[in-house]
């Protein structure tokens, strides 16, 4: 079997915990062959393999729904886009899988992955008076990317119309900044410094390079998919829950992301679990100060939903984990001085940014740079950095 349909497979064990045998429907593009799928899944299984995904309304209760090359008009119709995604969510059962396979070569928008991954992760139909969804799971490399997503629901508990907007809301912003050149010169030599550490004792290779994409406001940049080499494979997921092989990973890198993770204990333990004796951990992260923290600071902290902790803290967490060679540095220093370079090159250039963005976004820009910048001076908001290894 191809290396793609095998992944396809392993993907289907991987989420789905429900008793065999299974209910799988299997939708495929024109002219692809999924016939070799059927056995994989098991004797038991019932197996339905039909063409196109108009088929997919007359699919239900599945376990799990496989699409396989089949969404070509989709990623170009939104209409087409929204059918498919409802159709899928009614075809299955609650706590089912939806995975798809898909080759994106095609697309020349460079941002067609991540807008497709936050649609789907945001789209919700009605069924029966109740909001169904899809939680995004992963989205892992082979020969092309393999979408998984769970379906779930909000029982008595309606996502309102506004939280659907504020989410594309804030994937409009992250775009927008994104055009504007906002990638930090800084990224780059945290990232260099992940990708050089030196690599366990031969014969183990450098094998992998994971960092935690959590579900949230923010996800890696394809600026910083970049600075690693292609041959490395990549998932995007999250790191809390998605299930890694214990023991698995030379390094695990991530930046600026876990202040939006409540439990930072569960998430050194997971990292703990998934590095090979001797592996390292390299994260990047916002923190709190040791100054008395302003009013404003603490609305912005519940605005973007921060969990932040100063670097006493973060050691603390990370030694009764059962980390060594623990390095924790306050990188606020540096911190200020990408504001205040971002603050400058949008103000140096402001008619060129005016002619492209309104005013009022101009404003929002320097006035939140501005903020920042106070709340280092109240030793409020720090930028931190830890290094540390598993035990051999």
């Amino acid at each position: 079997m191809p290396a793609a349909e095998q992944q396809l497979v392993e993907c289907v064990h991987r989420v789905l915990h429900t008793p065999k045998p299974w209910r799988v429907g299997v939708v495929s593009g024109e002219g692809i062959s999924d016939s070799d799928l059927v056995g994989q899944f098991g004797q038991a299984a019932t197996v339905t393999l039909t063409t196109g995904t108009s088929s997919i309304e007359r699919l239900a209760e599945l376990d799990v729904l496989v699409v396989n090359q089949a969404l070509d008009k989709e990623l170009h119709d939104s209409n087409a886009l929204d059918r498919f995604v409802s159709h899928a969510l009614k075809s299955l059962r609650l706590g089912g899988a939806c995975i798809i396979r898909q080759d994106l070569t095609s697309l020349n928008d460079p941002k067609k992955v991540a807008k497709l991954t936050d649609y789907l992760d945001v789209f919700r139909a009605e069924e029966h008076g109740e909001n169904f969804g899809f939680s995004f799971y992963a989205v892992n490399g082979v020969e092309d990317s393999i979408y998984i997503f769970r379906r779930l629901t909000s029982r008595g508990r309606p996502y309102p119309s506004g939280l659907v907007a504020e989410l594309q809301r804030a994937c409009l912003t992250r775009d927008r900044r994104q055009s504007r050149g906002g990638r930090i010169p800084g990224n780059s030599h945290k990232l260099t410094l992940a990708a050089c550490l030196a690599p366990p004792p031969m014969p183990t290779p450098m094998s992998n390079i994971f960092w935690p994409v959590f579900i949230g406001p923010k996800r890696s940049s394809p600026g910083e998919m970049k600075s690693f080499p292609k041959i490395h494979s990549y998932a995007i997921c999250d790191a809390t829950v998605y299930d890694f092989e214990p023991s698995s990973f030379d390094y695990v890198f991530s930046r600026d992301c876990i202040q939006h993770i409540e439990d930072t204990e569960n998430l050194f333990n997971r990292i703990h679990r998934v590095l090979k004796p001797g592996g390292k951990v390299l994260i990047t992260m916002y923190g709190v100060g040791h100054g008395k923290l302003s009013e404003n600071f603490k609305k912005y902290v519940e605005q973007r939903q921060y969990y932040l902790k100063n670097t006493e803290q973060i050691k603390e967490i990370a030694e009764k984990v059962g980390f060594e060679d623990i390095v924790v540095e306050n990188m606020t220093g540096r911190f200020k001085e990408i504001l205040e370079e971002e603050r400058k090159r949008v103000e140096d250039n402001k008619e060129e940014f005016l002619s492209k963005f309104s005013q009022k976004e101009y404003d929002s820009l320097v006035n939140g740079w501005n903020a920042k910048v106070q709340y280092i001076a109240d030793d409020n908001h720090n930028w931190n950095f830890f290094l540390a290894s598993k035990p051999q």
